[in-house]
């Protein structure tokens, strides 16, 4: 029988001079890494550097010169804004990133504080303070900083008024804040559904709940209604991005991998300008896939999950940039030059925390406090938004300081030996942790197989070469002889 561990009841106090230590070394790490990490832009960061130096110089939200509507708008706005109020430098926009990511973390406390216990709450903020696979993505110009602070405060919001029987100026902050983070990046939509049930009352009348889930509703569309507009008056279509379809498509075609792979055939499948088109040809193609293969979709999904765990190669290219990497067709040839203790270095950390947020999760009392439900919930339900499209290791960052929220819980009820290792919940607990870890022993085989595959076809060609020029040697020798 487990013997939880009560929450919002300990007597550990937390010294004000730690909670301002702890915080000082969260900014100087994030400063640290947004100063000395300087690589090129590349990818979706020359993206979204393009579009917010456009706003800035009077453009309008544009890439190549054409309007777009390929990115949600958050993002470069707020890169626009950095521009204009700074200038085109790319360093004020990491200070900036590593001042938003000190703050994240005093968000976080808050959320934990108010869900679980002081001891808690800080041993949490210490390990998200330190975390590699947090703190690295703060130089890069992509959404996931700005979005990941976004996204905790919308939670923070949630728990700290959800026994407060519907206030009105509740309800239009959380509205508000759910909305600018929705613009950031869509997948934040997802918590208004969250949002709705969270609130719900029942304690007072169904009419007013309604009510105030209508009002939520209505707060939330009106903050996304000018970009909705815009794009309903330039491209015809009411809709957040044009990119959905394609997406979807990557995500879902006879030659998806699960993660992000753009092959070939996409250039004469969406080679058309029209950025809602391309969205609607890849819908199309997507649907048509998953009903015509009903038995071979499950494993995709299960390799979207694996993506969406697995080895974050993307952060750790960027930190080893070589400009002869952008000839390389795939990223297992690279995976050959990259560093073996960066990766250590990067993923150790996180593999301990996804055991313990394991351990924490499972072993949650049976009657769980509706705040760790809403925590839960998010995790869940973030997941399954990125397994209607493609699993990547950067899409999990905004959900990784809600499982290291777990992993506190976890590595606490390990230590105080709380947890019954002869019930079912171990059992289960062991089998996904073992599940967790065939990930990596999954990615390790099929990189080594592809590399293989890659020296193989380099040995053919070279034999191919060789044979060609001993023939083209032979034939000259003929021709001396006639």
């Amino acid at each position: 029988m487990e013997n939880p561990i009560p929450v919002q009841n300990s007597t550990f106090k937390v010294r004000h001079s730690y909670i301002i230590l702890l915080f000082a070394i969260a900014f100087f790490v994030r400063m640290s890494i947004a100063l000395i990490i300087d690589t090129p832009i590349t990818s979706d960061d020359s993206d979204y550097h393009e579009i917010g130096m456009s706003i800035a110089n009077g453009k309008g939200f544009s890439l190549s010169d054409q309007p777009t509507a390929s990115r949600p708008p958050g993002y470069p706005f707020f890169l626009a804004l950095c521009y204009h109020f700074f200038g085109p430098s790319v360093i004020i926009v990491r200070c900036i990133q590593a001042i938003i990511d000190t703050i994240t973390c005093l968000i976080f406390f808050l959320i934990a504080k108010h869900c679980f216990d002081n001891r808690i709450a800080f041993f949490a903020t210490g390990i998200l303070t330190l975390f590699p696979l947090h703190i690295i993505y703060i130089p890069r110009l992509l959404t996931e900083t700005l979005f990941t602070s976004l996204f905790l405060l919308c939670i923070w919001l949630m728990v700290r008024h959800w026994n407060k029987n519907h206030a009105v100026f509740q309800i239009l902050t959380v509205g508000i804040m759910l909305a600018v983070t929705t613009l950031v990046k869509p997948t934040a939509g997802i918590l208004v559904f969250i949002a709705i049930w969270f609130f719900w009352n029942r304690a007072v009348s169904v009419k007013k709940n309604i009510i105030s889930a209508a009002l939520l509703v209505l707060t939330f569309m009106l903050v996304l209604s000018p970009w909705l507009v815009r794009n309903q008056l330039t491209f015809g279509r009411f809709a957040l991005t044009s990119t959905t379809g394609v997406n979807f498509w990557i995500g879902n075609n006879p030659q998806a991998t699960g993660g992000y792979y753009y092959h070939e055939g996409a250039k004469s499948l969406f080679a058309g300008k029209d950025e809602f088109k391309n969205s609607d040809i890849g819908i199309s193609h997507a649907v048509h896939y998953i009903v015509t293969h009903p038995l071979s979709y499950p494993i995709l999904e299960a390799k979207k999950m694996a993506h969406f765990l697995s080895s974050d190669f993307g952060v750790m290219i960027y930190l080893e940039y070589k400009h002869e990497w952008d000839r390389s067709p795939i990223t297992a040839i690279l995976f050959k030059e990259l560093s073996i203790p960066l990766w250590i270095g990067l993923h150790l950390p996180y593999i301990i925390v996804m055991i313990f947020g394991i351990i924490g999760i499972q072993f949650q009392p049976v009657k769980r406090d509706r705040r760790i439900w809403l925590i839960f919930l998010v995790i869940i339900s973030f997941i399954l938004v990125h397994l209607i499209f493609f699993g990547g290791a950067r899409f999990r960052m905004p959900i990784m300081p809600l499982i290291i929220l777990f992993a506190a819980y976890g590595w606490k009820s390990w230590k105080l030996r709380t947890i019954d290792f002869r019930s079912k919940r171990s059992a289960i607990t062991i089998i996904m942790i073992l599940l967790f870890l065939s990930v990596f022993l999954a990615e390790y085989i099929t990189l080594q197989t592809k590399i293989h595959q890659n020296d193989e076809q380099k040995r053919q060609i070279s034999s191919s070469e060789i044979i060609d020029r001993f023939h083209n040697v032979t034939l000259v020798e003929s021709i001396k002889l006639t």
